[in-house]
């Protein structure tokens, strides 16, 4: 299958996890060194953009339905460690999108929380069990409710289990993120989890981000504490999150205005986020829709902050027909 077949307009490709089983484990959705160059090789390395050519085609309108770039959220280190490598070997230049809250005291613990489920379980559907035998509530009116979302979910996500939708929609809708945050530790406890032993190795250090600003990737916004619905909170709020994250990185790089480029966590924005990019300078955005062309068509206002992106585990799906 020839990979412009399918997917005939242009977009980044999503990248959050890989793997080499030793410091980095396998779990759930994550590639190995190997499986991102056959992805490389399967979607044509003349067809992928440098970060800065991407950029500067967009501003321009000059982008063709075969271009694409190659996007990394979250700043794991799994992808300095183990993708960059094979990014400098193919000479790409690629977006890296970092959110700031584990450079101050206060850390998220999404990605913390993901190790923990993946590696402390026989599988994911252990943890999920789990989980829900802790949260101990009827769901069945909620599941109700957001039928439409979990059907859109599943036509976004197509690799997405029943229970991976079940399990986000309670994290992200149903419980706050005190309770949410209240299930895990049980979890931990019972698990014999002690995760100060473990953060170092789940992000990104300062001299990692300033060596991909040396090697000419592009560094942009992915919030401060990514959020998981940024979308619910006020303009205002919406506005510290990424005002603080552009802060924090440009003192990172010791380069003020040089970040221009985000991406939406958990592809959540609405019109206030738009409006929050703008007064930020910021002039291009990643979102994230699956591969659903029509989407990508119907969009034209605030197109800048709405670029298609397509998430890996859907480009390896296609490899393996």
């Amino acid at each position: 299958m020839n990979y412009f077949n399918k997917n005939k307009f242009s977009h980044g490709i999503i990248f959050h996890h890989f793997h080499d089983n030793k410091l980095h484990p396998k779990s759930q959705g994550s590639l190995s060194k190997t499986d991102l160059i056959k992805l490389i090789k399967f979607v044509g390395r003349k067809n992928i953009l440098n970060a800065d050519e991407y950029y500067d085609k967009f501003k321009k309108n000059l982008l063709r339905k075969n271009h694409i770039c190659l996007t990394f959220d979250d700043g794991i280190k799994s992808q300095f460690d183990i993708a960059t490598p094979i990014l400098d070997e193919y000479k790409i230049k690629a977006f890296f999108f970092i959110f700031t809250s584990n450079f101050t005291q206060k850390k998220c613990l999404l990605e913390l929380y993901r190790y923990f489920r993946n590696k402390y379980f026989k599988n994911i559907d252990d943890f999920y069990n789990l989980f829900f035998e802790i949260l101990n509530k009827d769901l069945n009116t909620f599941y109700r409710k957001k039928k439409n979302k979990m059907e859109l979910w599943k036509k976004q996500h197509s690799y997405f289990s029943l229970n991976d939708i079940k399990f986000r929609l309670v994290r992200d809708d149903y419980l706050s993120d005190d309770k949410y945050n209240i299930i895990m530790k049980k979890m931990f406890l019972l698990k014999n989890f002690t995760p100060q032993e473990h953060l170092k190795n789940l992000y990104m250090n300062k001299k990692n981000i300033i060596e991909l600003y040396k090697k000419d990737h592009f560094i942009g916004l992915h919030s401060h504490s990514h959020h998981t619905d940024i979308k619910k909170l006020s303009f205002k709020n919406q506005f510290k999150e990424y005002k603080k994250c552009k802060s924090i990185l440009e003192k990172i790089l010791k380069n003020n205005n040089e970040i221009k480029t985000m991406s939406h966590p958990c592809g959540s924005y609405n019109a206030n986020t738009f409006k929050v990019l703008e007064n930020l300078d910021i002039n291009l955005g990643f979102a994230a829709y699956g591969n659903t062309k029509e989407i990508f068509e119907k969009r034209k206002k605030n197109f800048s902050f709405q670029v298609p992106r397509i998430d890996h585990p859907l480009v390896i799906k296609m490899m393996n027909i």
